[in-house]
């Protein structure tokens, strides 16, 4: 399995519950903006330390939407996976995981239950990923933001989480050392 990961709050809750092996996929995006990297980079090293596989994959392949007179950005929610699409032949991958919490899947807006494994987004993703031979995997649907946050401090990779996609490596969007899961 792969994990298409951010580094974030969710997605570091999902690498959390899914098996050792799964490979953690980040995606360096390298389009300019004020996103900083770094912080994502300290908990990708220290998961490679604890023995975790992680790809570290530039692109920018969010201009695509440029092409056609639309803003920058991923084209569908599941674009964010589109390094671990291309290379699951080179790496096997079979199955790809996203970290979409139960504020996402069976609430819908956050706040009204839908059964999400039958909504026609479900299914009409579901079936195309397996129709290039992998299985699309949601292993924190069926929990909250909350619950994802108390499974990063269950665990000391939480510690060196720091999900603020502007911070400088060292700070919370450049106002503490802090990490938002100690």
């Amino acid at each position: 399995p792969a994990l298409s990961f951010s580094a974030g709050t969710d997605s570091t809750a999902a690498a959390m519950v899914m098996p050792k092996n799964t490979i953690l996929g980040y995606h360096r995006r390298t389009v300019e903006s004020l996103l900083d990297h770094r912080n994502a980079q300290t908990l990708l090293t220290r998961l490679e330390n604890e023995g975790r596989k992680t790809i570290d994959i530039a692109s920018n392949h969010e201009l695509i939407r440029t092409y056609h007179f639309k803003q920058i950005g991923f084209s569908t929610d599941f674009a964010c996976a589109t390094h671990l699409i291309l290379l699951s032949d080179l790496y096997d991958i079979g199955a790809i995981a996203f970290g979409m919490p139960l504020d996402n899947t069976y609430l819908w807006k956050g706040r009204k239950y839908r059964d999400f494994k039958r909504i026609d987004y479900f299914q009409y993703w579901s079936k195309r990923f397996k129709s290039v031979g992998i299985d699309l995997v949601l292993p924190i649907a069926g929990i909250s933001e909350a619950g994802c946050m108390k499974i990063c401090h269950s665990n000391e990779i939480g510690q060196h989480l720091n999900s603020c996609m502007r911070g400088n490596g060292e700070t919370g969007c450049g106002k503490s050392t802090q990490s938002p899961c100690r």
